[in-house]
């Protein structure tokens, strides 16, 4: 089946469509937000445990390696601009519409599990602050993140951008605050060199890379904005670029800056890596970068809730009988309803649906001609 193609002037969806209102910094928010997350905070130790002071090099043999996947969804994206991008990829690959199914539904389960085990992870952080029970702070933080989801793409990425700053400002804190204490960034920087093809060395190297590689997931998210997003075919591939650099860029900044401030032991031997590096960097409290992580936890919450309603979208115009270009007439409350939904969904799995437009395994007659 011959998928349609988005003309790059295509700045406005049909009649009755979503409307493209994100622009590249809107793209660049959302991925930053949901690929610079909660996971650095924990992934840096025991990346630093593994590679000693060659962590840098970890994280950019993991970068250099998402370089591939990136070039794949920029290149696909452009030409299948659509919300669920990867089922839309497996239908044009294989023909095979119970495919498009079927990964769809795994993308949006995807996004559900995410948000419910993020929920789950930002309620840990809360417990550090907040005397509540954890199911009383589960159900608040569900719902506080469903309801900003439900404001809007635009609003709701806004928002998600707002959060991405504070949650990039804590790491950036870590490395001006090492700068400024004098410790030794550009020489830490010639340390992470390793000195020899040691298979001892590179071993330490790679393995740790295989961790760092999970600090970069994220960015593939960005395809589900593709339908919100004006001139996706160039936007959403710079998007998805930019945001692997600029991680790149931050994630081997800190582990330089963590290396050249706190000693290796002591960096591996907590469970809070960044909070001690940020207190010894800063000079500031513990609670800071705590707080800083609450803000990554809710802002990973609301971007996975959007990608899993942008798949629902793609997925409910699928099953309308009707081609990816010609989305349902979803006005606010019909996006707002799809989103309550799936915040309601993030504490539980959603039972399997039979589609209206399928009967046996095959289209039914109505969809056919479509």
């Amino acid at each position: 089946m011959e998928q349609p193609v988005v003309s790059s002037g295509d700045q406005h969806p049909p009649q009755g469509g979503l409307k493209r209102t994100l622009t590249l910094p809107f793209v660049i928010f959302y991925g930053l937000g949901v690929t610079v997350g909660a996971g650095i905070y924990v992934l840096i130790g025991e990346v630093i445990a593994r590679a000693g002071e060659f962590a840098p090099v970890s994280f950019l043999i993991a970068g250099l390696v998402m370089l591939f996947p990136a070039a794949c969804y920029a290149e696909l994206t452009g030409r299948l601009p659509y919300a669920a991008a990867e089922a839309h990829f497996a239908e044009a690959g294989f023909g095979s519409r119970h495919l498009f199914l079927i990964v769809g539904l795994a993308v949006a389960s995807v996004g559900i599990i995410s948000s419910a085990a993020i929920a789950h992870g930002a309620v840990g952080y809360l417990l550090q602050i907040v005397d509540l029970s954890p199911t009383v702070l589960l159900i608040i933080v569900v719902l506080a993140t469903g309801l900003v989801s439900g404001f809007g793409v635009r609003e709701s990425i806004g928002l998600a951008g707002l959060l991405t700053l504070i949650e990039v400002s804590g790491l950036l804190a870590i490395i001006i605050g090492s700068a400024v204490s004098g410790a030794d960034l550009a020489g830490q920087a010639v340390k992470a060199v390793p000195p020899s093809f040691s298979s001892v060395i590179w071993f330490g190297v790679i393995s740790s890379s295989l961790l760092a590689f999970f600090a970069f997931i994220g960015f593939e998210d960005i395809p589900s904005i593709a339908e919100e997003t004006v001139n996706p075919q160039k936007t959403l591939s710079r998007g998805v670029f930019i945001t692997l650099a600029l991680s790149l860029s931050i994630y081997v900044a800190v582990a330089i800056a963590a290396l050249a401030s706190v000693p290796v032991e002591q960096i591996t031997s907590t469970n809070a890596p960044l909070a001690l590096v940020f207190a010894e960097t800063t000079g500031l409290s513990p609670l800071s970068i705590t707080l800083i992580a609450i803000v990554a936890t809710v802002n990973g919450i609301i971007v996975q809730i959007l990608m899993a309603a942008c798949a629902f979208t793609a997925l409910r115009a699928a099953v309308r009988c009707r081609p990816p270009s010609q989305k349902s007439a979803d006005g606010p409350g019909l996006r707002s309803t799809r989103r309550f939904w799936q915040r309601r969904l993030s504490c539980c799995w959603p039972s399997p649906f039979p589609s209206p437009g399928w009967r046996n395994g095959r289209r039914s007659s109505r969809c056919a001609s479509s």
